[in-house]
């Protein structure tokens, strides 16, 4: 036996891996196959050391992937498992052989490895990448083969685990730092997380180098006119510069030119009167056009063979020859699609018909050069649908809708890269149906859009990023709702709008759902979901910024084990609604004391659905006609500007008389146009009680902020009773069907055991509420035991405190509604704001009423009026069964008033809270001034 050298390999073995490596790197065909033969005839040996062995076999091994011939893909697999088995320990050897075998796997379908080898691949370079040491020369490859694996997996998948597997990996060597703003974007774009976007901004800003990169990030940080010309500029020179074939990481001409043409159309979008700018866009993506069909230049990375296959074979098997004989590049077809796009901007802004023409050209051979299966396929689809959309506008052709609605039905099953997308494209099938008249398909696609709302929104993000992502799609539920009814199906249209709203507060419904069901079924699922859900709360109250990087990327590691661990409870039998729209079984407990009345509201029709006993045959439908979506919203904010001026001490007497007017004329049209039919309906059906006559309402869009309860002409003496909802019916409030189902099996409202009364008359920073110790004095008449915080002893950590250990609250203090940021809405405290998102996070076991005599804790935001995003349904959601709200203001005279009318009331035996507050609303009522008494309102079940 031959010398040996330090490493365990004899100089012969070792001379024969040196020529066999010296062969390939030349690409000297004729001596590698010499070297094959030669490394076969040593391996046939009987007696050949382990060292040796092992440096033959993944030699022979890397010989064979470096051929990148498929047929010797299961000898290269072979060699490298073999030598795999003959490494003990954990060592720099195993990382070689396992970045090996990862490489041979590649090898055998470059194309689309099967799940399991993917999943093997991914494993293996994870191991590989542990075991390599820091001065390895394969130390970056393996790294950036792992990345490209995981990047393969998620666009397979879209599991975003993926990315945040990829996310740590970049964090954890440094070499990969450059890979970490793409990946923290796309983390945004899939999930809405702003920090994640604020630290790509950060980790991009310290790796410029570049005067490109420079101006890319000068102009993305802040997107004004001046830097995006300035990064337009430098993308025209580039691409200028940059030759039609590239090696290495050199950035493509034809991408260059895309991106070019890309900020030029952004940049057109803020200055509109300049039609030149999206003229050089359109003639920049010709150019990216032209120039990718001259960049087919094969760039082989040595290492990385299997991502160089990648790159190559695609643009082979997708392309087309022309009589040149030149192939077509892959991205042609997306320079195609976004050409189309610039195209379409153009005919929009001035009526040039040979755009729209040239845009349905360009996309149709976008489509043509792709493989059905094709990742880009349905954004192109989604595009040519739009076109042929603008297209049916202008010749009023009704084929042109259908051939919109099938391209747009075809894009929305195919897959996108993030749930947004997904949704969105669902959503726009169900527009385009309806607007064809196709209800079946309309509501088949607005269904599939809701269904995606809570992917959209995970209960992982902070609040205010949940809001911003959930706020484009307010009014998809109740569209949904109106496709269905169309469509000919109430109990679908039923779950369809109790699926799309309350999201954020099934979240916090889902952070206090009983598990017993999950634990009888699979315990150890069920203590899983406990863990998880409160590692979950534990992060979301914790403070976070882009600097700390592990909270957020645990945070979205957790959603995904939370989503993933709800999958599972929902296959055991019988689970299949766990955490999802309450199925028929809890509608009936929703509804077991009287119907609910949800009032919706959509562009395509209006309707009440009468719930009486919770299954689909007990859905009835009250069409409403004369409802429209436009007159609510703006009879909404009518109503409320006139209360503004009525009850503001600085307007005159006329001005205040006037409003008066307008608000009893707004009451009157609601009862006509909403309540009245409703009303009418319930006491013609079988069953209608002979005692109080209880309606819980659950209204949808612009009625969220109307008083339902008071509407009527109460100036009416000689019809007995009034044509008013007060004089027909008492009346509750009820933020969802799933919040009232839950609220069933909280205790009813009854004596306190011990009552907690905040009254704060002076409140740092807002102006005196004077009467407040005297309304707190109320109740505390009526109950024995208790605790009334005032002063700086109604702190936010001793009112937290004291809601556990109390069953009855009354807070008479300031609230503040923030209409555009409702999750920021609060009460006002001595030391700071109480806010609704800290509120919903209580579970209040004993909790049965509270009273909050503030402003308007009972109006939600008017960004998402379907969430009931205010302070009175935090309140019932966190366990008070009965809550009075106020929907505006109230003068300080009144509150005491009704206070003293509502106790009186509640003492009684026999008056839940709906009924004493509806004998209060009684006594105190003024029919010539509603605006005094109209505003309080009543949540729950008493």
């Amino acid at each position: 036996m031959g010398r040996r050298d330090a490493i365990g390999v004899s100089r012969a073995s070792k001379q024969l891996v040196d020529m066999a490596l010296e062969a390939v790197m030349r690409g000297d065909r004729a001596a590698v196959d010499v070297c094959l033969a030669g490394l076969r005839q040593r391996l046939d040996r009987w007696l050949v050391p382990k060292g040796d062995r092992v440096a033959l076999l993944l030699t022979l091994s890397w010989v064979l992937i470096r051929q990148a011939d498929p047929e010797g893909s299961d000898e290269a697999e072979a060699t490298a498992r073999t030598a795999l088995g003959l490494i003990r320990g954990s060592d720099r050897a195993r990382g070689d052989a396992l970045a090996c075998l990862a490489r041979a796997l590649l090898l055998r379908d470059p194309f689309t490895p099967g799940d399991g080898t993917l999943d093997e691949v991914v494993d293996l370079l994870h191991e590989a990448v542990e075991l390599t040491p820091r001065d390895h020369p394969e130390r970056e490859v393996r790294c950036r083969e792992l990345l490209g694996q995981l990047n393969e997996r998620f666009t397979r998948r879209r599991d975003p685990a993926d990315i945040g597997r990829a996310i740590q990996l970049c964090r954890s060597h440094p070499e990969l730092r450059g890979e970490l703003p793409g990946l923290l974007r796309r983390r945004h774009t899939l999930a809405g997380d702003s920090l994640s976007r604020d630290e790509a901004a950060e980790v991009e800003a310290s790796l410029v180098r570049d005067p490109l990169g420079a101006s890319a990030i000068q102009a993305q940080r802040t997107g004004t006119v001046r830097d995006l010309e300035a990064y337009a500029a430098a993308l025209g020179r580039a691409a200028e510069a940059a030759p039609y074939q590239t090696r290495g990481t050199d950035r493509p001409r034809h991408d260059l030119y895309a991106t070019h043409a890309q900020v030029l159309a952004d940049l057109f979008a803020r200055a509109p009167h300049r039609l030149e700018l999206l003229d050089e866009a359109i003639a920049s993506q010709h150019e990216a056009i032209a120039s990718a069909d001259r960049d087919h230049t094969v760039r082989v990375d040595p290492y990385d063979l299997a991502q160089s296959m990648r790159d190559l074979l695609p643009a082979v098997v997708s392309g087309t020859k022309e009589g040149g004989g030149v192939w077509r590049h892959p991205a042609r077809a997306a320079h195609l699609s976004n050409l189309a796009i610039q195209l379409l901007e153009r005919h929009n802004r001035t009526g040039d018909e040979a755009s729209l023409v040239e845009a349905e050209e360009a996309l149709t051979e976008s489509l043509a050069a792709l493989p059905a299966d094709d990742a880009q396929r349905g954004k192109i689809l989604l595009n040519l649908s739009t076109v042929l959309h603008t297209r049916h506008r202008h010749a009023r052709d009704p084929d042109l809708l259908r051939s919109s609605v099938a391209c747009t039905r075809e894009a929305a099953h195919s897959e996108f890269d993030t749930p947004v997308q997904q949704l969105e494209t669902y959503a726009l099938w169900g527009q385009r149906a309806a607007e064809a008249g196709a209800w079946q398909d309309a509501a088949e696609g607005h269904r599939e859009a809701v269904a995606r709302l809570s992917q959209v929104v995970p209960r992982h993000l902070h609040p205010s990023d949940q809001e911003e992502r959930l706020s484009p799609y307010f009014g998809l539920a109740s569209d949904a709702t109106a496709c269905a009814l169309q469509a000919g199906s109430p109990a679908a249209a039923l779950r369809v709008l109790e699926q799309g709203r309350g999201i954020l507060h099934a979240h916090a419904l889902d952070a206090r759902d009983d598990l017993s069901a999950v634990r009888a079924a699979d315990p150890r699922l069920a203590t899983r979901l406990e863990t998880v859900r409160r590692d979950l709360d534990a992060l979301r109250e914790a403070p976070s910024g882009p600097a700390e990087e592990a909270a957020v990327d645990r945070r979205h590691r957790l959603g995904e084990e939370w989503r993933e661990a709800v999958a599972r409870a929902r296959r055991l039998p019988g689970l299949e609604d766990f955490l999802t729209a309450p199925g028929e079984r809890r509608l009936r407990a929703a509804t077991s004391d009287g119907p609910v009345v949800v009032v919706n509201v959509s562009r395509h029709r209006c309707d009440a659905l009468v719930i009486t006993g919770g299954g689909p045959a007990d859905v009835a439908v009250v069409r409403l006609p004369r409802l429209r979506v436009r007159e609510a919203a703006e009879q909404a904010d009518r109503f409320h500007q006139a209360v503004r001026t009525a009850n503001s001490p600085a307007g005159s007497l006329v001005e205040r008389l006037t409003a008066q007017a307008e608000i009893r004329a707004i009451l009157v049209w609601l009862w006509e146009t909403v309540c009245g039919p409703v009303v009418e309906h319930l006491e013609q059906s079988a069953g209608w009680s002979d005692g109080p006559r209880r309606v819980w309402w659950s209204p949808t869009g612009a009625l969220t902020r109307l008083p339902l309860h008071a509407a009527g002409d109460h100036t009416v003496t000689d019809v007995d009773p009034r044509p008013a909802v007060l004089d027909r019916v008492v009346s509750s409030y009820a933020p969802s069907l799933r919040v009232l189902g839950a609220a069933a099996t909280a205790p009813v409202m009854r004596p306190a055991r011990r009552l907690l009364t905040v009254a704060l008359a002076d409140t740092p920073g807002y102006p005196d509420l004077p009467t407040a110790d005297e309304e707190a004095a109320v109740p505390r008449r009526l109950f024995s035991e208790g605790k009334t915080l005032t002063g700086d002893a109604a702190s936010r950590s001793r009112v937290l405190r004291e809601l556990h250990t109390s069953s009855w609250a009354h807070f008479a203090c300031h609230a503040v509604t923030e209409p555009h940021a409702p999750s920021t809405s609060h009460l006002v405290l001595h030391d700071g704001p109480l806010t609704i998102t800290e509120i919903s996070r209580l579970r209040l076991d004993d909790a049965a009423f509270a009273y909050l005599s503030a402003c308007g804790t009972g109006l939600g935001g008017h960004r998402l009026p379907n969430e009931a995003l205010h302070v009175g349904a935090v309140f019932h959601l966190a366990g008070f069964s009965d809550v009075v709200a106020s929907l505006w203001p109230l003068a300080d005279d009144f509150a005491i008033r009704a206070a003293k009318e509502f106790y009186r009331n509640a003492a009684s035996p026999g008056h839940p809270g709906a009924l004493a507050l509806h004998t209060a609303l009684h006594a105190l009522r003024d029919p010539m001034n509603p605006s005094v008494w109209a505003g309080l309102l009543h949540i729950g079940r008493g």
